[in-house]
């Protein structure tokens, strides 16, 4: 048929069929054999596994429903991070983003998203800057997991994945982020 016209009704007889624009979950792991252990392999020590319990928490705490999440830390979690963090040198910039850390396992029902986004994008730029990118992806990463509808925090994960050589998990944020 070389003239489909005569084949179809015109456009306008034709019912609007509304499209259904589905975005696939993210690609949320890299080749790691755990998740986010690149964490562990560029900040050592003690710090590394502070940083690595801090992101596991928010991922946790982001894919629960806010209704759930009261009862998602034990009782002395937040006792227990704050003593393993009284022995840590931290820079000054990561004063403030693992405190909120620490208030999240104290009370994860009463935690403002805005303020758990803002500490994990702190800890993502202070990783970027000194070259740990991997940690640096984990943070922006469960920032993006906790505000879900923020297209910036989505794009900035692909352009973080995206500069680890992580193509497919870069695209499937920017189809995110779009």
């Amino acid at each position: 048929f070389r003239d489909m016209s005569s084949i179809l009704p015109p456009r306008s007889a034709r019912p609007a069929v509304p499209r259904r624009n589905r975005v696939p979950p993210a690609i949320t792991r890299g080749p790691e054999n755990m998740p986010a252990a690149g964490i562990l392999d560029e900040i050592p020590g003690d710090l590394g596994v502070t940083l690595w319990r801090s992101v596991r928490n928010v991922t946790l705490w982001a894919a629960t429903p806010p209704q759930r999440r009261g009862s998602l830390f034990c009782g002395t979690a937040a006792n227990v991070r704050e003593a393993d963090m009284g022995g840590l040198e931290v820079d000054a910039e990561l004063v403030a983003p693992l405190s909120v850390m620490v208030r999240l396992l104290e009370s994860p029902a009463a935690m403002d998203v805005p303020r758990v986004v803002n500490a994990c994008r702190r800890i993502s730029v202070w990783a970027e800057q000194r070259g740990s990118l991997a940690t640096a992806l984990e943070f922006m990463q469960a920032a993006a997991q906790a505000a879900p509808q923020v297209a910036a925090l989505a794009y900035a994960v692909g352009r973080l994945a995206r500069r680890r050589a992580q193509y497919d998990r870069a695209e499937s944020w920017y189809g995110r982020a779009i």
